[in-house]
């Protein structure tokens, strides 16, 4: 069993640390119950976990690469009129417009290419978690959390790698 240090009960004042004192407290405290257990993920968990987060950072600055661009174009009075939901026809019309001044264009070009930098980047990671969740363990845990109402692959994904084994709390889903 592994224990989180911070969960081990402790004595106000209690300052004097030695090994022999600290097993002693230890193993009065697990008789107790008074630890609590804590899941340490596997090498491979980690590792899915790190992929999992680099996606989640991708489209966090996706989101905010497009926050740049509307605060720019809003910045000059440019308003598109339509559902500016970032879809074909939102940012066909995004490709189409131009500024007078070379600079403005410039810096213009370089957030719609930030934005289109970030898409590239989230479908790979995406297209790498759906090669790689079909050989990962908590496979059949991310295929069952999909078939509830308002869970996507990448939500999934996400709460499986960042919570592990779903088995071991008391209320789970089975």
């Amino acid at each position: 069993m592994v224990c989180a240090p911070s969960l081990i009960p402790r004595k106000p004042g209690e300052r004097v640390k030695t090994g022999r004192r600290d097993a002693i407290k230890l193993v009065r405290s697990l008789r107790a119950g008074d630890l609590s257990a804590v899941h340490v993920p596997t090498v491979e968990d980690e590792a899915f976990r790190d992929l999992a987060r680099a996606w989640s950072s991708a489209r966090e600055d996706l989101k905010q690469a497009r926050c740049r661009l509307k605060s720019f174009l809003l910045q000059h009075g440019v308003n598109y009129i339509g559902r500016a939901d970032w879809g074909p026809a939102h940012r066909r019309w995004l490709s189409t417009f131009s500024f007078d001044s070379g600079w403005q264009q410039l810096a213009f070009n370089e957030h719609r290419r930030t934005i289109e930098d970030r898409l590239a980047q989230c479908e790979r990671l995406e297209t790498a978690l759906h090669e790689g969740v079909a050989d990962w363990r908590f496979y059949p845990a991310v295929l069952a959390l999909q078939t509830m109402r308002g869970i996507n692959f990448t939500s999934a994904v996400g709460l499986v790698s960042e919570l592990g084994d779903l088995s071991r709390f008391e209320h789970r889903v089975s």
